[in-house]
């Protein structure tokens, strides 16, 4: 049977974040390593592995033979080197205080490796993104790599239907190697490469998360919010199998079999539990039953027996008869014809 198979046709747009350089490739580029990681840590394979095969990847001929975490430990110290004191950069995020009106603040961390996240159609080409890197070069910026994930979505266990989360993944260099600081785009900026994304990927721009309120969601914040709703569908389907034996009982048994209220409150397992019992039930009735039928047989098949013996016995006894009564017929005329003679021959003397 062929599984069917529908896409979705979501809006676009781009989120940036802070990227994980330690496993942003293995991620992105499906690694053994990244897969059998998974699988230790107990996490469920969010993706469908043997669709990883339509993955597309582009690598910045400058950045090729590099890893990003080497690219991130060179980004260092050349920080370093442009520094006053030498020193190396702050990574971790600090909260600050205004000290004219008391607010505090965030400072982010130096982040000079960033990934944008972008929805894209199930046709979207490597070729599509060019206007997307011209852009950011414009604004000092580089992309690194780029990597289009065809194999991630979750199925519906009860249709079978794959709803799939096309999109793609952009690394970018977001340092300016003239001072060692990252650049720092504006919301102006942020707005025109919204518009970018879309044009270039030739789809309706999404509305920002000012507006829908929508959290923008991560790789491990997607595999969880994946998990939830293959825990909701799953949930569903339950609900509805149990409603399913709820009518076969009652079509079964009547209306009255089950208290309603009670059948309610019992969770999923007791019910299933509970036609386990029945069925375990009516499988010993049956088998007693085929039991009780296969002694029957064997008594039948004994009877039958007797039967074709005695059967058998009555045709010799009858056919012992029939030569004896031939053998008796034979003697009698025999005699007959004696007495005849012996008549005749008394006659003939007493003439």
């Amino acid at each position: 049977m062929t599984e069917a198979i529908t896409y979705e046709m979501a809006k676009t747009g781009i989120h940036i974040k802070r990227a994980n350089v330690g496993s942003v490739e293995a991620h992105n580029k499906r690694t053994k390593g990244y897969i059998e990681g998974l699988k230790k840590a107990g996490v469920n394979i969010y993706f469908f592995q043997e669709l990883s095969h339509n993955n597309r990847s582009w690598v910045n001929p400058r950045y090729k033979g590099k890893t990003c975490e080497q690219l991130f430990k060179d980004m260092i110290e050349e920080y370093k080197k442009l520094h006053k004191k030498h020193q190396a950069p702050s990574l971790k995020d600090r909260t600050m205080t205004n000290k004219k009106t008391g607010k505090e603040y965030t400072v982010a961390g130096w982040s000079p490796i960033r990934e944008g996240v972008v929805p894209i159609k199930e046709d979207t080409k490597l070729s599509d993104f060019k206007p997307i890197e011209e852009w950011a070069r414009g604004k000092g910026l580089d992309v690194v790599r780029i990597d289009m994930h065809h194999d991630e979505g979750y199925k519906d266990e009860e249709t079978g239907n794959i709803k799939f989360n096309h999109h793609a993944h952009i690394v970018f260099d977001w340092l300016d190697h003239q001072t060692g600081k990252t650049l720092k785009l504006n919301e102006q900026d942020m707005s025109e490469l919204q518009d970018v994304v879309a044009k270039a990927l030739d789809m309706e721009r999404g509305e920002s998360k000012a507006k829908t309120g929508a959290e923008h969601r991560d790789v491990e914040q997607q595999r969880i919010h994946a998990d939830k709703l293959r825990i909701k569908m799953a949930e569903q389907k339950m609900q509805r199998m149990k409603t399913s034996l709820l009518d076969l009982s009652n079509s079964m048994f009547g209306s009255n079999y089950y208290d309603q209220d009670d059948y309610k409150e019992m969770s999923f397992e007791e019910v299933v539990n509970l036609w386990e019992e029945y069925v375990n039930e009516m499988k010993n009735e049956a088998l007693k039953a085929q039991q009780t039928l296969y002694a029957k047989k064997k008594e039948l098949e004994e009877v039958g027996f007797m039967l074709s013996k005695a059967k058998k016995e009555i045709n010799t006894i009858n056919s012992t008869l029939e030569s004896k009564k031939g053998a008796c017929s034979s003697n009698t005329q025999t005699a007959k014809a004696n007495c005849l003679a012996h008549n005749r021959r008394d006659n003939m003397t007493e003439s």
